[in-house]
């Protein structure tokens, strides 16, 4: 059957629409009608030889249509189902794959080098990515071709197979951005968007975006950034000072520049995380002396994939599109949707004067209802004030104030502070407590005792809201949280 194809005929030659002869779906291969394909920057790399397949190609790896027929033996898949196209299905039998990392398997790109179509006059054709969905009509493995759940339209289901699960993987499992963090994403492009709401959702406070072009700010913050930075040599600072001095918590990389990794990397906190995403030529060198990396302590990683399992993680990514992208949609580390394991919206929301939580109603968000509220846009500003305040300063940001100056003790005494902050990094996050008494101050836990009950429910409060560990916010009910 003749469908038309855009053909990649030589590296660096231009693309060529043209007609080419599809065979019949063999056995355990599905043929698909596309509704739509997205243009990667990936496939750009293919088309320059960044990255190598063989030619003459039909390229195209992110998109989504529908089974028009099937081999022997599909069982899963029958004409007529939604299905999103898998470029790097996981054989499940190489060592990454029984490691449980499936986005590195050994052998997720070796169908790329078979011989799937051929042009009017006989030339061989071969699948670039293995799933050729630059085509009206394309012919796939079937591991190639994943069900798509319901509710999610075709056109915009195309993407959620690289440029949504990669900006989506890069936030929640490979970078694993907790609730509070602050996160910049460099390069607003298709995976960057994706990265940017991904980091929304993750309840990242303070997200910053960084881009050459200006014309991108109002897309970069209707997609989930709270700041714009154009790109420069003053990138790193102006994100420093966008986050008190201390860089971001965590920065993701999207375009695979050497000078932009390099920004990302110098714009992360001492004991940050950079997460590189974008895909580089072998010409872009980044350096780094011995000093620093001992010195900043950070964590530099690729991202291949955004580290995803595109089966497991589909269906997640199904559900956020379904819930219409919700900061608040609630999701688990293990990649399935979970009210228990998600922090929720009110982690990034500092305690009101009265106690309550930062909802649109009022009302204490306990539970799985927290999880689903969505924040006071009103109280944002104030949220991302907050978050660029270091963790160890925050409690006093919030609560130390009403009552600072009943802090000093008997005559003769060391004033000290009205609460001790004790910060520690554990493998949950970061865990932020408030004593109201401090040993050699007394009269500052009296005067604790003393404050208003708003005052005193609100510290309460903002150290349930703080730290990540099971409490009246998370799991079960408590008594800060109850407090009136």
């Amino acid at each position: 059957m003749a469908v038309r194809a855009a053909v990649l005929p030589a590296v660096g030659a231009p693309l060529e629409i043209t007609e080419i002869e599809l065979p019949d779906p063999g056995p355990g291969q599905v043929r698909v009608r596309l509704a739509a394909a997205g243009v990667c920057h990936s496939d750009l790399s293919l088309s320059n030889g960044t990255m190598r397949v063989p030619v003459p190609a039909v390229l195209g790896h992110e998109g989504a249509g529908t089974v028009v027929a099937v081999g022997e033996g599909v069982t899963h898949l029958a004409p007529g189902d939604p299905v999103v196209l898998n470029w790097a299905p996981s054989c499940g039998t190489c060592l990454a794959c029984t490691l449980g990392e499936v986005w590195l398997c050994a052998d997720a790109l070796t169908g790329s080098g078979n011989v799937y179509a051929r042009t009017a006059d006989g030339t061989d054709l071969h699948p670039g990515l293995n799933v050729a969905a630059f085509a009206e009509e394309t012919v796939v493995p079937a591991s190639c071709a994943l069900p798509l759940p319901d509710g999610v339209p075709l056109t915009d289901a195309a993407l959620l197979g690289c440029a949504v699960l990669t900006g989506y993987g890069a936030v929640h499992h490979s970078a694993r951005v907790r609730a509070g963090e602050s996160v910049a994403v460099f390069g607003v492009g298709g995976v960057g968007l994706a990265t940017l709401q991904a980091a929304r959702i993750a309840g990242a406070c303070t997200i910053v975006a960084v881009d050459v072009s200006p014309e991108k700010e109002e897309l970069a913050r209707a997609a989930g950034a709270t700041e714009y930075v154009l790109a420069s040599e003053n990138t790193a600072r102006e994100i420093r000072a966008l986050t008190g001095r201390q860089g971001v918590d965590v920065a993701v990389e999207c375009v695979g520049r050497a000078v932009s990794i390099r920004a990302a990397w110098d714009s992360t906190r001492r004991g940050g995380r950079t997460t590189v995403v974008g895909i580089g030529g072998k010409d872009q060198q980044v350096t780094f002396n011995a000093l620093e990396i001992f010195h900043w302590g950070r964590t530099l990683s690729g991202c291949v994939y955004g580290n995803c399992d595109p089966a497991a993680d589909l269906p997640v990514l199904a559900e956020h599109v379904r819930a219409g992208g919700s900061t608040s949609a609630p999701w688990s580390p293990s990649g399935s949707p979970s009210t228990a394991s998600r922090p929720p919206s009110t982690t990034c929301s500092p305690a009101r004067a009265d106690g309550r939580s930062s909802s649109s109603d009022g009302r204490d968000q306990d539970g799985a209802e927290a999880a689903r509220a969505r924040p006071d846009e009103g109280a944002r500003p104030a949220v991302r004030e907050a978050c660029r305040v270091h963790r160890g300063q925050l409690l006093r940001r919030l609560a130390v104030a009403p009552y600072e100056g009943l802090a000093a003790g008997a005559p003769g005494e060391q004033a000290s502070p009205a609460l001790r902050i004790d910060t520690k990094a554990d493998a949950i996050g970061t865990t932020v407590t408030a004593a109201a008494p401090v040993a050699r101050n007394r009269g500052a836990g009296e005067a604790f005792m003393r404050a208003p009950d708003p005052t005193r429910t609100a510290v309460r409060r903002a150290s349930c809201v703080v730290r990540r560990a099971p409490c009246g916010l998370h799991r079960a009910p408590c008594a800060c949280a109850r407090s009136p």
